[in-house]
């Protein structure tokens, strides 16, 4: 199965809902399910766009925050990435 979780910050950026949703796609990715991770850049500084850590596939795109972390708002869309995850 194909899993993608959105969420605002993924590690290495480290809080209460990232390490939840870094042990839920990793737990899923150990069981032979395909985990793709959509985030933000922000708190990610240096880490690669597009990286695969623990078996999960992280991607990173370019957004702005505005205070709060549920106010993080994407300045892209990545029309390769929707299309890969059809």
């Amino acid at each position: 199965m194909r899993i993608v979780h959105i969420i605002h910050h993924y590690w290495p950026f480290v809080g209460g809902i990232e390490n939840v949703v870094k042990a839920l796609a990793e737990g899923m990715a150990r069981l032979g399910h395909e985990v793709h991770v959509v985030a933000s850049t922000y708190g990610a500084e240096g880490r690669p766009r597009e990286e695969t850590v623990n078996e999960v596939h992280v991607h990173r795109i370019r957004s702005v925050r505005l205070g709060y972390p549920d106010l993080t708002y994407p300045l892209e869309y990545s029309i390769d990435l929707t299309s890969e995850l059809g």
